[in-house]
């Protein structure tokens, strides 16, 4: 989830970025190491051999003209060159493949899509939906890595005879926006600066059907600079159960007001009443009475947003009856739930006495 460091998190910053900092810079040069490598084995010993296995095959020729005893050798010659080409670029191909060099991401897997179908008679094909012109290098040979290997495993394991390899951007959803309480200026700066330190989003994005669920302050900012970032996706069978992960999710965060963990919960309270009443009838049970549905409800979001009962039936009132004013302080934590609720029932006992004295005082006069 997009969280800003805790204050000794920030103190510790420093040596942090300056460890991932190292770590990348291994990685880069590991990786540029590579594809040096596979590049000199394709392009130069490659082509060396490939130029020495044409003269085998002039030779071979030449010497099967002369009827010469010698012509056979040369055309064992001629083939075990051409099986070391092919050994030479298949190594290549494994430290570094040419195609990501030539084409990019995308002609690298659009090149194994057509080896695929060469070689295992299947139907392959790519679709693309990402920005190829942000790919960083070592993410896209990655990303081909992991390409290659489910491509493989569909093959070998699961039969496939049609494969489709389709590499998703993150498709944003307002709802699922809505349900996420915002980061304060101080914590987007502060996200924004560890990620751009460390040169990529650290932890994945979270999908569900392509659509974002948790990491959009991530997103954003690594859209905005061009920086790498990874995507997983998580395991929702509905709409209404991305939501309530979504939610849940966001009660991992550790800088969240009570109040902002009062509006999540009753964000979820629908959520989990009507999955409550899906179960009981999926198992044949008696649909629980409405008027104890509630407050078993009301304890369990109670439970998962770390609150007590008795703090969302108060943040309840707060949220239906508070002007967004009072509500925002709540948010900032510049005032406390108790007192926000302590003011309404305040507010609400003056304005009963003031409707008890005018309905007195009406009597009175009708009286008269």
């Amino acid at each position: 989830m997009d969280e800003a460091p805790s204050a000794i998190a920030v103190d510790e910053l420093p040596d942090t970025v300056a460890s991932d900092q190292l770590e990348q810079q291994i990685l880069s040069a590991c990786f540029e190491q590579r594809r040096k490598i596979g590049l000199e084995l394709h392009d130069d010993l490659g082509q060396r051999l490939t130029a020495v296995a044409f003269l085998a095959a002039f030779l071979a020729r030449d010497l099967a003209r002369t009827n010469s005893p010698s012509a056979k050798d040369a055309f064992k010659m001629e083939k075990l060159l051409g099986d070391a080409v092919s050994q030479i670029r298949l190594l290549a191909r494994g430290l570094f493949p040419a195609a990501l060099e030539d084409g990019g991401l995308l002609g690298a897997l659009e090149r194994l899509a057509e080896d695929a179908r060469a070689a295992y008679r299947i139907e392959c094909r790519v679709l693309w939906h990402a920005s190829a012109s942000r790919e960083d290098s070592s993410v896209a040979l990655h990303l081909y890595r992991i390409c290659q290997e489910a491509l493989s495993n569909a093959v070998r394991h699961g039969k496939a005879s049609r494969v489709t390899i389709e590499l998703l951007k993150p498709r944003l959803d307002p709802e699922f926006r809505s349900l996420i309480p915002p980061l304060t200026a101080e914590e987007r700066d502060q996200l924004e600066r560890n990620i751009r330190d460390f040169g990529r989003a650290r932890d994945p994005l979270v999908c569900w059907q392509g659509l974002l669920l948790d990491g959009h302050n991530r997103y954003e900012i690594c859209e905005t600079f061009a920086l790498p970032y990874t995507v997983t996706e998580a395991s929702c069978a509905t709409r209404d159960e991305a939501k309530v992960w979504i939610i849940r999710n966001q009660f991992g965060r550790r800088n969240l007001q009570p109040f902002q963990r009062v509006e999540l919960a009753l964000k979820l309270e629908p959520l989990i009443a009507s999955k409550a009443k899906e179960n009981q009838r999926a198992s044949g049970g008696a649909v629980p009475q409405k008027s104890a549905e509630p407050v078993e409800t009301r304890k369990e979001i109670a439970k998962a947003a770390g609150v007590s009962h008795d703090t969302i039936t108060k943040g309840k009132v707060i949220s239906q009856k508070a002007p967004e004013a009072v509500k925002e302080q709540l948010r900032r934590g510049e005032i406390s739930i108790n007192s926000a609720y302590q003011d309404i029932r305040g507010s609400e006992r003056r304005i009963e006495r003031v409707e008890r004295i005018q309905a007195v005082t009406a009597q009175n006069n009708n009286n008269l």
